[in-house]
């Protein structure tokens, strides 16, 4: 049985998410992105990115969920690996995170937030918000009108949640 002290796998691959969102003027950012730099090279020789690695061998396990490719994209972005981001994007095209796949989600929603520039982190690690205009739930009787772009002037104001 392997070591799991020597595994990096679920619980690991927040990390390469995290140092790829880093702020390029971030203390540490270029060290960080240079050390954990092994991983490209497996995701490109793979073509996915594994399910866990034993961090004493390097040696690779298992096929990583479609969330993993998710997370690993603001990684491979901040290391300029067109290819292999291109690759990973391809293959959540085929296999895209399903439904009920919580943790695969929060890992896409982060990801792909930071990758569409939603938000971003200052140098400090202050966050830094991309909102432009209003929210709209998918389920907002307004939302297929702003889908559209009929509605492009309205506004709309946050529901009253105070008790009386």
């Amino acid at each position: 049985m392997a070591d799991k002290k020597a595994e990096g796998g679920y619980d690991a691959i927040r990390v390469y998410m995290w140092a790829g969102m880093l702020d390029p003027d971030a203390p540490s950012r270029r060290r960080l992105l240079a050390a954990f730099a092994p991983m490209t090279k497996v995701i490109a020789r793979l073509g996915y990115v594994p399910e866990s690695v034993n961090i004493l061998t390097g040696e690779a396990s298992g096929r990583g969920p479609s969330g993993f490719s998710s997370a690993m994209l603001p990684f491979l972005s901040a290391r300029g690996e067109r290819a292999t981001l291109k690759r990973q994007r391809d293959r959540l095209a085929v296999f895209p995170v399903g439904p009920d796949a919580y943790y695969e989600q929060v890992l896409g929603l982060f990801a792909h937030g930071w990758m569409d520039k939603r938000y971003s982190f200052t140098k400090n690690g202050g966050l830094r918000v991309g909102w432009h205009g209003a929210c709209i739930s998918a389920a907002s009787p307004t939302s297929a009108r702003f889908a559209s772009g009929s509605n492009k002037s309205a506004t709309h104001a946050a529901p009253n949640t105070s008790r009386r």
